[in-house]
């Protein structure tokens, strides 16, 4: 019996009613993102991003985004943060209606920056898009007992019909609805959803989805699947999961789904719009059994299994390096990896560096090579770029490479 099933009615209540902690987790995870207008960011990489349309100050950006994760923690809502951010940004001149030049069409144009109604979206929206996620990541921990979801609107003239069309259905937890229409589905979207018990769930009808996109088609939020918290959730679950080889698989599984990967190739395209580390990581997968042996020979501490992929190979002097020596990875071998990612055509260790390399064919002589360690309790990839079929072999035999038993 699972710590869940012991909970009473108003505990479960308690926790699917996120309390804003992780909530608050969530928005500290995301990195920061210029845009000009609100579309300019990838629908799944809002996620992983913090973005105000127009606001093209990484000072402000921050500044903005501490404020609403103050006004969060701190329980003084909506005023406190237009109490600490209105100030600012008036003596910043990000307020009212300006004069300002397109980036896009190179052209200057009246701009509409700061006001209150502006902060009130830009300070609800953002709360909303984390609590919600949060609650889906908590919701994902309860399956065993409360593996149905069902879909709940706010039925008032302000909702919007294909939304209350959805008002009461259920679907299973790992249905593809929820990878595209769970809340908030656009702007202003109230809507929420409830787990329910398979009994529950029987009684009232079970929906099947036929996946067509028509509530989150736009991912106002982005799936809250390819978010830091699900790394964090696959992180401990595989840690827990050592040894259980079927526990194992399924979470390789989760983290390589088509919405998982997706993600990922929005993140990468993201950081390199912003062109410069934030200094953070995607989750790409699990390693072999086998590398985490050799990974954790000298550790002291049990590592999950699981790999976070570091923006620094995609932004950063190394990827500028690359670029230059036409060695850089691209989305193709990209996607390979994260697809591929527990599957690679060589696990070897790099007997000069101390490292494990995992190396995946791409095309017929071009192999990308993605390095790992372990660093601060967690497994990164260092590392990324191309090398031919040949540099890999000839490191096998020249014994800089040993390749790890399977």
């Amino acid at each position: 019996m699972s710590s869940i099933d012991k909970l009473t009615n108003k505990e479960l209540k308690a926790l699917f009613d996120m309390p804003p902690k992780q909530a608050i987790e969530h928005l500290k995870s995301k990195g920061l993102h210029i845009s000009w207008d609100w579309q300019d960011t990838h629908a799944l990489a809002h996620a992983r991003s913090f973005t105000i349309a127009k606001m093209t100050a990484l000072d402000m950006l921050s500044a903005t985004k501490k404020a609403i994760e103050q006004a969060m923690t701190d329980g003084t809502g909506y005023k406190g943060f237009e109490n600490t951010i209105k100030p600012y940004l008036v003596q910043q001149g990000w307020w009212g209606e300006i004069l300002a030049k397109n980036p896009k069409t190179g052209q200057t144009e009246p701009v509409k920056l700061g006001s209150n109604r502006r902060l009130k979206t830009i300070y609800h929206a953002n709360r909303r898009t984390a609590i919600m996620t949060a609650k889906y990541e908590r919701m994902k921990q309860a399956t065993d007992t409360h593996p149905y979801w069902q879909y709940s609107a706010v039925l008032d003239r302000r909702t919007r019909p294909n939304h209350s069309a959805k008002h009461g259905a259920i679907y299973a937890h790992d249905d593809p609805f929820w990878l595209h229409s769970y809340p908030p589905n656009g702007f202003g979207c109230r809507c929420t959803v409830k787990a329910i018990t398979k009994n529950q769930a029987q009684k009232a009808g079970i929906d099947k989805s036929d996946d067509e996109r028509i509530l989150g088609e736009n991912g106002f939020g982005g799936s809250p699947v390819a978010s830091h918290l699900f790394d964090k959730l696959w992180y401990d679950k595989a840690k827990q999961a050592l040894g259980q080889k079927q526990a194992l698989r399924q979470i390789a599984k989760d983290m390589a789904s088509d919405v998982r990967i997706a993600g990922f190739l929005a993140w990468v395209r993201q950081s390199q719009i912003n062109s410069n580390s934030q200094r953070r990581t995607y989750g790409i997968g699990l390693v072999s059994e086998p590398v985490l042996a050799k990974i954790t020979e000298h550790k002291m501490d049990e590592l999950s299994p699981v790999v976070g992929f570091r923006d620094t190979i995609i932004v950063g002097h190394k990827a500028t390096r690359h670029a230059a020596n036409n060695d850089a990875l691209d989305l193709r071998a990209l996607e390979k990896i994260i697809r591929d990612f527990g599957k690679p055509d060589w696990e070897l260790w790099d007997n000069q560096n101390k490292t494990i390399l995992l190396a995946y064919q791409v095309t017929d002589n071009k192999v990308a090579k993605l390095t790992l360690k372990a660093n601060k309790g967690n497994i990164e990839a260092i590392s990324g770029f191309y090398v031919s079929i040949e540099t890999i072999k000839a490191g096998i035999v020249g014994g800089e490479y040993i390749q790890i038993k399977k």
